[in-house]
């Protein structure tokens, strides 16, 4: 339970492990209680991936996920998307070289629904040749996609020199004739054979007790009969030492290098915690190669990107090279810094900082409903281990078995990559971040087709009503030296998450230097007062902590640590350090990035919306370029600190398990004292005024049209915020809206579309998007202002207004499904100046929404003649 009434327990009494019980059937089911929030997150981890396709019927793994979704006679896809839109709730799939995951995340006492549609579609897929003709295209579009990014497209060569050969040399999308000439009976056979019973685990994270888990899962499961499945198909790991060679060019503004590593699977053991250790020193600011590489101006960022599978893994060294050097002077560098690490052995607080923060990570995954399942789902289901074993084998990480895994697998690359810029107009891209080949689908967001089809438990489910969801948020608020303060005790988890916001604004930038406030927030998270950067990231990683200051703070460490952890965010906040090496990467990187920022289609269709909207002189006009980060001085950034960083524009929100009490007494030891220079400041950004109708286009690849009309919205604390979200959720906020409904479902013109509304402390905007072919271009244009204008005049039904409401509401307590969403949720609070107990009341808040208030908000503040239109494309508007 949440709330000050819990502060008698402590979190490691309510704790337990996962709980593991295999049916009859042979079908695993685990389960953690997680009484986090009344929620409940289910996967279902069937033991198929993408590397036990058969040469020509691949992509069919990724194509079968998406199968799942078309249903059964039961229960259609609009049946299902209708149940979990209901409730609040989210759903996807995700498929990957060795798993097929698909997940849910309800009301607790959804459950049973959710296990009994799983059920169903273990036993009843439809797998319709027509459905998979329709369905098809889907996928079709999927591999299209992945076609357009440059460094994605980089990565599968790099993936297919790796891998040559074997199921891990293809993504899960496989090749595209594969897919093309399929048909439902190749998807049956993978069907038949893999989605058994016995090859599938059932995992439950949530607000839910094991024994009621467990019958549950023997009523539902237990009858469904195993079947015989077929053995996985072996994959070795390439011998050390084959260094194949990659070499692309692309419409990228920068060159990337990739120095690639084979390394053993996951189910290697030990080995592979010692190679996931090396694998994140590389990374480490604190650690040689970051010193060599990017300190030393060689690369602008970068570093090690695992890609961690099964049965064969890699390691990525990618580096984005700086203007002026080459790839090759990265990569000699890095292989000069590992031939001494391997000669000397890696720096023994390095690896100890490493193996703090991966064993962190277990407990810190409590914290979150989402993480966790999946954390189980992979260890107990695919991994077959248990998160003990997990933990005690990460903390058993020694610097000589980093050395040794470096000596082996690290003396020579199995294939290096060159990815260089080519001239013309750059496409939307960015350096992979992740270099998994999973494919992770967004089914909760398309568009529901055909029959509504419902079983009687789902329709029971319809009709819940709003009262049966009842929020536990409801923190203790109080101010230190002016600063909001937030606190929400919960003692799940013996860990804490602090989530922070310092409101500044572009209009303090003097003229000619701006960036200068971003820089100054930036460069907070390199230490203050007594500790220096090495000091802080030193305390830090000796309690397997995190801690990034800045405009946004973020940190979670053990809740026995708080104590430790406070003084070294009020030494960022109060006295930053601001050292003189770390600015000038930041300024080079800031710098280098703005340079090239107009070759980003994506940058300049972002910045044409901000100068149809905002009018002439507005702050967030104001945007940093190269001329004006060059006369940005270390002194400057002091005086901005002083005057602008200031308590009374920052809000903190901690959740946790922690003493609201104990929490106030920390911070007013540690910032109790802390004041800003001269009078105060504001921070507020002006009402955005309606500005006049007016389009712009950029022209780029692609055989679609991207669109964006806008225009000012309302800020959060709006007393018509509620009909105004009300009327949102039904013109195209919803999978089944009303634009959705006319522009996608009834005449096919566009793949997709939505309206957003976004508000804030001082101003919003409401938006709309969508992709439509060319020829389809103006007819969805007038579409949709007929359906903005219809929601204007239309007195909308009292039913459809109910279910808006339902979903809004159920969505709120869904959501606060990890200390930090909450975090998040509390922080808004503050921010918003709404009322701590707002979420244990808010379906109140909605209760006075009728059809009359709709349509008087949508008449009041959605302007159709006056909306500003972006485009994207091979075509203006």
């Amino acid at each position: 339970m949440l709330g000050v009434a819990t502060l008698g327990v402590r979190a490691q009494d309510v704790a337990p492990a996962p709980a593991v019980r295999v049916l009859s059937n042979g079908m695993r089911v685990v389960v953690v209680e997680s009484h986090l929030a009344p929620i409940v997150e289910t996967g279902m981890w069937y033991r198929f991936g993408s590397a036990d396709e058969t040469p020509g019927k691949t992509g069919l793994a990724h194509a079968l996920e998406h199968m799942m979704f078309r249903g059964t006679s039961h229960l259609s896809y609009s049946g299902l998307q209708d149940f979990v839109a209901h409730v609040g709730g989210r759903f996807n799939a995700q498929t990957t070289e060795d798993y097929t995951r698909f997940y849910f995340v309800v009301p607790s006492a959804s459950l049973e629904s959710v296990m009994r549609l799983e059920a169903d579609r273990m036993q009843n897929l439809s797998l319709k040749q027509s459905d998979w003709d329709l369905e098809r295209k889907a996928v079709l579009n999927e591999i299209d996609d992945s076609t357009t990014n440059p460094t994605a497209n980089f990565f599968l060569d790099m993936r297919s020199a790796l891998a040559h050969g074997s199921g891990y040399a293809l993504t899960p999308l496989g090749h595209r004739e594969d897919v093309v000439r399929s048909t439902a009976d190749d998807l049956r056979a993978y069907y038949e054979k893999w989605y058994a019973p016995n090859n599938a685990t059932f995992v439950v994270v949530g607000d839910v007790h094991a024994d009621a888990v467990f019958d549950a899962a023997q009523r539902v499961f237990a009858p469904i009969p195993r079947r015989d499945v077929p053995q996985h198909v072996e994959i070795s790991v390439p011998r050390p030492g084959i260094s194949a060679t990659v070499a692309d060019r692309a419409e990228f503004p920068f060159e990337i290098v990739d120095i690639a590593y084979a390394v053993p699977g996951i189910d290697a053991g030990s080995i592979t915690y010692a190679v996931q250790n090396l694998a994140l020193l590389i990374n480490d600011e604190l650690g040689p190669f970051y010193k060599n590489e990017v300190q030393s101006g060689l690369a602008l960022f970068g570093g090690s990107v695992p890609d961690f599978k099964e049965k064969a893994s890699a390691v990525h060294i990618m580096y984005v090279v700086a203007p002026g050097h080459s790839a090759n002077d990265v990569r000699v560098a890095f292989e000069s810094t590992l031939r001494s690490l391997i000669e000397n052995g890696p720096p023994p607080d390095l690896v100890q900082r490493v193996r703090a923060r991966l064993v962190a990570e277990n407990t810190y995954a409590r914290d979150s409903v989402d993480q966790f399942s999946e954390e189980v789902g992979d260890l107990y289901g695919i991994q077959h281990i248990t998160l003990a074993n997990d933990t005690h084998d990460t903390d058993a990480v020694t610097p000589d078995a980093v050395r040794a895994a470096a000596a082996k697998y690290f003396a020579r690359p199995t294939a290096v990559g060159d990815l260089q810029p080519q001239g013309g107009t750059p496409a939307e891209v960015a350096p992979p971040q992740a270099l998994t080949g999973g494919v992770t689908d967004n089914f909760a967001s398309r568009t529901p087709e055909g029959e509504e089809i419902e079983p009687d438990y789902i329709r029971a489910e319809l009709r819940r009503q709003i009262g049966t969801f009842q929020s536990r948020v409801d923190p203790v608020t109080f101010k230190v030296a002016g600063m909001t303060v937030l606190v929400q005790p919960v003692h799940d988890n013996p860990t804490v998450v602090v989530h922070g916001s310092v409101r500044t604004s572009p209009a303090f930038d003097p003229p000619g230097k701006e960036g200068l406030g971003e820089t100054a927030l930036g460069l907070l998270n390199y230490g203050g007062g007594s500790t220096d950067f090495n000091a802080t990231q030193g305390i830090l990683g000796r309690l397997g902590a995190s801690l990034s200051v800045g405009g946004e703070i973020d940190g979670v460490c053990y809740s026995k640590d708080f104590d430790r952890i406070i003084p070294l965010l009020a030494a960022a906040l109060t006295k930053p350090d601001y050292p003189q090496s770390y600015l000038t990467i930041a300024l080079r990187q800031a710098s280098e990035s703005a340079a090239r920022a107009n070759t980003l289609p994506s940058y300049r269709f972002e910045r044409l919306f901000d100068q149809l909207l905002l009018p002439k002189g507005d702050p967030q006009l104001r945007i940093p370029t190269p001329e004006s980060l060059g006369r940005i001085t270390r002194e400057d950034l002091f005086a901005y600190a002083r005057r602008y960083i200031r308590p009374e524009e920052t809000t903190l929100s901690i959740v946790g398990d922690v003493d609201p009490a104990h929490v106030r007494d920390v911070l007013e030891r540690a910032l109790g004292t802390w004041r800003g220079e001269g009078s105060a400041v504001n921070p507020a950004l002006p009402p955005i005024p309606l500005p006049p109708p007016g389009s712009k286009a950029i022209r780029s690849g692609g055989s679609t049209i991207v669109v964006r009309l806008g225009q000012p919205g309302i800020a959060r604390n709006n007393p018509d915020y509620y009909s105004l979200a009300v009327a949102n959720e039904i013109l195209g906020h919803s999978s089944n809206s009303w634009l959705m409904t006319e522009m996608r479902w009834k005449r096919g013109l566009v793949y997709g579309v939505s309206s957003t509304l976004q508000t804030g402390p001082d101003r919003g905007t409401i938006t709309f998007d969508f992709n439509a072919s060319p020829q389809n271009l103006q007819t969805a244009l007038s579409i949709l202002r007929a359906q903005v204008r219809r929601m204007q005049t239309e007195l909308i039904d009292y039913g459809e207004i109910e279910g808006a409401k339902k979903t809004l509401v159920a969505q709120t307590f869904v959501r606060q499904s990890s200390y930090g969403d909450i975090a998040d949720d509390i922080l808004s609070l503050g921010l918003n100046g709404l009322a701590p107990n707002y979420y244990q009341h808010v379906a109140d808040r909605y209760r006075d929404v009728t059809p009359e208030t709709v349509r008087a908000a949508a008449a009041k503040y959605f302007k159709p003649d006056h909306l500003i239109e972006v485009y994207q494309g091979p075509v203006g508007p």
